[in-house]
């Protein structure tokens, strides 16, 4: 029983996701889609749609959720901060597409 105690005495506890937290992935889910669909229309020999400032940050479209990875990425480098409490389309205006 000790044993099988101390297997696991590593593990952090679970940790509960802040309203932030929550926000940004449902954030980044819906640029995703917006990004999806506008990747539709015209995309690079790459698969980089360069249809933003962010496209710079994007490593391949191989990868899951490359526009919301490479959108936080340019986030985090330029640090800009927005307000995820508004709608959808106020941030992307504060983004400046």
């Amino acid at each position: 029983m000790s044993e099988q105690l101390a297997m696991f005495s590593g593990l952090k506890p679970y940790k509960t996701p802040s309203q932030k937290e929550k926000e940004l992935r449902s954030f980044c889910g819906k640029f995703q889609r917006w990004s999806d669909r506008k990747s539709q229309i015209e995309t690079t020999a790459d698969g980089k749609c360069g249809y933003m400032n962010c496209c710079n940050y994007c490593k391949s479209s191989g990868e899951k959720k490359p526009c919301a990875k490479a959108m936080r990425q340019y986030l985090k480098v330029e640090k800009i901060d927005i307000d995820l409490s508004q709608p959808f389309e106020k941030v992307m205006e504060v983004l400046d597409y």
